[in-house]
């Protein structure tokens, strides 16, 4: 499944986001209920990407810079085994992170304010 058909099936769900651990389950559910296998807390060498979903790691973001979030997905898609990337938030300036990371797609689900 590629990262546009990722978000675009989290983009049609109602997701709870009061917090990153509700969104983490919120998307848990959404995934499993559309039948896209998932790893949560991928282990991308030290780091640990909140799910991998085949080749598209999904990060979710309730809080954290612009600048932030970004250092953390470019870190992300330095790995081989990341396809493609999609970014869960509640941040409005986190919109501006969607295009292309290392050759890499990026895309964001905006879920608007907790």
């Amino acid at each position: 499944m590629t990262a546009a058909e990722i978000a675009s099936v989290l983009s049609r769900n109602r997701l709870a986001h009061a917090d990153e651990d509700e969104m983490q389950r919120a998307i848990a559910e959404v995934l499993a209920g559309a039948g896209i296998p998932f790893e949560r807390e991928a282990r991308l060498g030290r780091d640990r990407i909140d799910f991998l979903a085949g080749a598209v790691g999904i990060e979710c973001k309730i809080k954290g810079s612009r600048a932030a979030v970004a250092r953390q997905l470019y870190g992300y898609a330095r790995f081989p085994q990341v396809g493609a990337l999609v970014l869960a938030t509640t941040r409005a300036q986190h919109r501006s992170l969607a295009g292309v990371i290392l050759e890499k797609p990026v895309r964001v689900v905006y879920l608007g304010a907790p």
